[in-house]
């Protein structure tokens, strides 16, 4: 049976000059190795790594405080092994942490202004100077070896964490990139940001810098604004293109009765129908996350911030791999907020053949698995199954003002979500919820 777990530990406050902190947002990674370690940042300029633990009250232990960002941090990710931490935030300093192996906390004091001796020391072993605006993303990419950060003035850059140097920039026409996703091979990037479409971006990585002293570079890859048209909306485009070519082809032999004939008449210039367009994404939604994600396999893209084709209803859209921009899949959501941020389970799960809905994702692209995936809506948490139609789980949180940010442990038994005010709350699945494929 599905439990959920609230922590009464406030992992991240901020000082302002009174007795009391004052909470902040928090942003999370979990261990892509251990089930139940975290890493944690926000507001107060720190990064905390913890650990699920049945030893204390609370829940948590907090192993090691990272300090060395001098303003909120609003990004941090863990490697592929879980051996260095990234993270970067208001100060534009990109920080590649790792573990002090000769730390023994049994024989150390107390750092200068703390009270406790942590067990772990990580020390930023990297120091990268970023981009010129505030950092709202980090993702890791190929091997480890470089980060994608997004930020504020529209930019997503490439950082190379060993030449510790810029190799390669996208430039958006926007204001603020909300948040970026990478999938598994490393050479899609998905970005979402306050405007009414999203952009695909196919990396392109040279085994040497031939082309143009580059080691990076980049081409659009799709571009998602409107919902794909059905049979019959093409059927009627045809028709106006039809009789588009018709007026033009009237209008030509009006001109040329005209000048034979030496009389200067106006011809009335046809105008070309469309049919409308209805946009997949919200322009004026009030957030400053948007945080796409890619499944597994690797075929499927989740994107938020979605709207209804009326217009009346959030939702979230699923972009198959084959065709981006033409196999949309639609999950309306029941409850009038949007949705910020979608995590995709970390493995593909068994699927029963007689439980598939039709008209689902698995029925369309009669997939031999299925998958879940998390959705973030305020203070509503709801959880979709790729063989289904509408949420298979939905929990809200009356405590809270907002969450703000989730991942799924590296097994999928459990979905830790971060609240604005610096919460941490466990989703632990079921066995049976989470048979293989």
């Amino acid at each position: 049976m599905t439990s959920v777990q609230v922590f009464n530990v406030c992992t991240h406050c901020k000082d302002d000059g009174l007795t009391v902190g004052v909470p902040t947002a928090v942003v999370l990674s979990t261990h892509p190795k251990n089930t139940e370690r975290i890493a944690t940042a926000g507001g107060d300029g720190n990064v905390f790594i913890w650990e699920f633990c049945s030893d204390f009250e609370c829940g948590l232990d907090q192993f090691a405080k990272l300090t060395y960002h001098t303003q909120p941090v609003n990004a941090v990710a863990w490697s592929s092994i879980g051996d260095l931490l990234a993270s970067s935030g208001d100060d534009k300093m990109i920080a590649i942490w790792n573990k002090d192996e000769k730390y023994d906390y049994l024989t150390e004091p107390p750092a200068f202004g703390e009270n406790m001796v942590f067990k772990e020391k990580w020390m930023p072993q990297c120091k990268i100077r970023g981009p010129l605006a505030e950092v709202s993303g980090i993702e890791w990419l190929h091997d480890d070896k470089n980060v994608a950060v997004s930020s504020l003035d529209g930019r997503v850059s490439i950082y190379s964490t060993k030449k510790q140097q810029q190799l390669h920039t996208i430039s958006l026409n926007t204001q603020f990139v909300q948040g970026i996703a990478v999938d598994h091979t490393s050479n899609l990037l998905a970005v979402q940001s306050q405007s009414a479409s999203a952009k695909v971006y196919k990396l392109i990585k040279y085994k040497k810098e031939k082309k143009r002293n580059r080691k990076y570079d980049s081409c659009v890859f799709a571009t998602l604004s409107y919902y794909p048209m059905t049979q019959k909306e093409v059927e009627q485009q045809k028709l106006y293109n039809q009789q588009y070519k018709e007026e033009k082809k009237e209008m030509e032999d009006a001109q040329n009765t005209n000048n034979s004939n030496a009389e200067q008449k106006k011809v009335a210039k046809p105008k070309k129908k469309r049919i409308s367009k209805s946009g997949l994404f919200k322009h004026n939604l009030l957030s400053t996350i948007r945080k796409p994600h890619w499944s597994p396999d690797g075929l499927l893209l989740a994107m938020v911030a979605g709207q209804s084709k009326d217009k009346k209803a959030d939702c979230i859209h699923v972009f198959h791999r084959a065709n981006l921009s033409k196999k949309l899949s639609t999950f309306l959501l029941p409850e009038s907020s949007a949705a910020t941020v979608v995590r995709f389970h970390p493995l593909k799960l068994k699927v029963n053949e007689e439980e598939v809905e039709k008209a689902s994702i698995v029925d369309r692209y009669k997939m031999k698995y299925r998958m879940l995936f998390a959705v973030i809506c305020s203070v509503e948490l709801f959880v979709f199954d790729t063989s289904k139609n509408h949420a298979v789980l939905y929990w809200k949180d009356v405590d809270t003002h907002g969450l703000h940010d989730m991942q799924w442990s590296v097994d999928g038994k459990s979905l830790i979500i971060a609240d604005i005010e610096g919460f941490i709350t466990r989703l632990c699945l079921s066995d049976d919820d989470i048979l293989r494929a």
